[in-house]
């Protein structure tokens, strides 16, 4: 895989758009686990 400046900016800008929307997706698991009682 080539590595240039501007693929790492690209791969950059990537995580950052990955990591919001794992963040969110990841709080919303969280919002719905807390309302929901676990039966283990």
């Amino acid at each position: 895989m080539p590595h240039s400046g501007n693929r790492l900016d690209l791969i950059g800008e990537d995580d950052k758009f990955f990591n919001l929307h794992l963040i969110m997706a990841f709080n919303f698991i969280l919002n719905l686990a807390g309302r929901i009682p676990l039966s283990v």
